[in-house]
Order: structure tokens, then C-alpha cells, then sequence
């Protein structure tokens, strides 16, 4: 697993993690067929590839009023 990015990372380096992070996540969700798996696992790796993030997550919306 790589080091978290620091917070005060440059922007390029910030663009190249991405480009990292997004081509792994690509490939963890290729055969992924449950959406709420998917989440869960593009949250975990955002986390933890920015050290700069205190909360990855998402919000469902299941109807006009609840999350």
C-alpha cells in the first residue's frame, strides 16, 4: 500500500494520485456488481490515498426525506 499523499502535496502531484487512484479503483470494480460494494470501496481508496480527507464517504438517498 503507498503512503497517504500529504496534505500540501502540489497540484501536479495531486492530479497524478488521482490518475493512480482512479485506474485502481477502475480495475477493483470491473466485475463488481453490487453498487453499495462499489461505494464502500471507492471511499476506502480515496481515503486513503489523501492524507488530506478526515471523512470519504457517501450519501444514499432511499427516499424524499431519509438519507
Amino acid at each position: 500500500m503507498r503512503e497517504p499523499l500529504p496534505r500540501d502535496a502540489a497540484p501536479a502531484a495531486r492530479c497524478e494520485r488521482y490518475a493512480e487512484v482512479q485506474a485502481g479503483i477502475e480495475a477493483l470494480l470491473a466485475d463488481e456488481d453490487d453498487w453499495i460494494a462499489a461505494l464502500a470501496t471507492v471511499s476506502c481508496e480515496l481515503h486513503h490515498a489523501f492524507a488530506r480527507f478526515d471523512w470519504t464517504g457517501f450519501y444514499r438517498a432511499t427516499g424524499e426525506e431519509r438519507l
